[in-house]
């Protein structure tokens, strides 16, 4: 029997076929049933959804994106999953949140009450190093995150506990990894002796590695809500960009005129392949149920008008894992993101 049953909709499967009419079952976290017929397991299906008219898509992969501690302290991650995102690399530019050394390496971007609080010099505009004591203290008083971290592998066996809205696949920042090993020695030239430090370093923390592909859809965004101010500091206000927002939906509508399936590719089942991320970014029997369930001709994103930061329309359902995370209703909160590992 199903959990769920999608029926009656137009299956774009991320590998770049032609799109097809066809129903889709959903058993725990897996898809287990793509075809026409679907027999006594649709009458026993625990929920049943009508996508007439909709298209099913696999859930989308932001390639791109610095949500390592945002996703932390908003588990709901819901600028991705509004936009159908299912899974966000992070650990890009060089940063990431682990490993750590005797200091906290943290690019906390333009958030100024952290920088005070975890006492970076005023004169440094582009803090990256801080005490950790005094670090700490801010994590834990502006994010409710204590980082009591060193290793990747600890970051991830935390990440681990945490109701995730959607999946992260992991990248190791270089930076992190030569700030755990140099500290405050970090700016100055490598040397062999350098080099045989950070070796072992980033063997334990490597979890995917990646040759870009440019012709991926990426936003370079963070997991907060659109409401976030980015300082901390209401005299000097910062919000999330509308990328961060309605990039797929952007992406889909302007670069899938002519070749919606292809561009889909683009977004789930060519990253899913490039970064080496198994089961996932596909529609097929077996496969993990991250799948979108949209209106194309309804899909809209704000960021060229007046108001930018306004969610995106016509991303009806959301599927991560096998569970909703999102639906006409709204954000479901079911936490069933995971951390991926190869």
């Amino acid at each position: 029997m199903f959990d769920i049953l999608i029926k009656n909709g137009l299956i774009c499967d991320g590998t770049g076929a032609s799109s097809y009419e066809a129903n889709l079952g959903i058993t725990g976290d897996r898809i287990t049933y793509i075809g026409k017929e679907y027999g006594a397991d649709a009458k026993a299906a625990v929920t049943v959804i009508d996508a007439a008219g909709k298209v099913i898509t696999p859930g989308f992969i932001d390639t791109h994106t610095h949500a390592d501690l945002s996703m932390m302290i908003e588990l709901a991650m819901e600028p991705f999953v509004k936009q159908g995102v299912t899974t966000v690399i992070t650990g890009n530019c060089g940063y990431s949140m682990a490993p750590q050394g005797d200091e906290i390496f943290y690019f906390p971007s333009t958030n100024q009450t952290f920088q005070e609080l975890a006492g970076a010099d005023p004169a440094d505009q582009m803090p990256l190093l801080y005490p950790r004591e005094k670090a700490q203290t801010a994590f834990e008083t502006l994010y409710g995150v204590e980082p009591d971290w060193r290793t990747f592998a600890e970051y991830s066996k935390r990440c681990d506990s945490m109701a995730l809205g959607c999946n992260a696949a992991p990248l190791v920042g270089y930076s992190a990894v030569r700030t755990a090993v140099m500290g405050q020695d970090c700016l100055r030239e490598d040397t062999n002796m350098v080099a045989d430090f950070i070796a072992p370093v980033l063997g334990e923390s490597v979890d995917i590695f990646c040759q870009y592909d440019y012709a991926m859809p990426c936003s370079d965004g963070f997991g907060y809500a659109k409401e976030t101010n980015l300082t901390g500091k209401d005299e000097f206000p910062a919000y999330p960009n509308s990328m961060n927002i309605g990039l797929m939906p952007r992406y889909l509508t302007r670069y899938g005129k002519d070749d919606f399936e292809q561009a889909v590719r683009r977004a789930s089942g060519f990253p899913a392949q490039r970064f080496g991320i198994q089961d996932r970014g596909v529609l097929k029997e077996g496969y993990y149920a991250d799948l979108v369930v949209l209106d194309r001709e309804n899909l809209h994103s704000f960021d060229e008008e007046e108001n930018p930061l306004q969610d995106p329309c016509g991303i009806d359902y959301v599927f991560v894992n096998g569970k909703a995370a999102l639906t006409p209703d709204g954000l479901t909160g079911a936490g069933t993101g995971r951390m991926l590992r190869k």
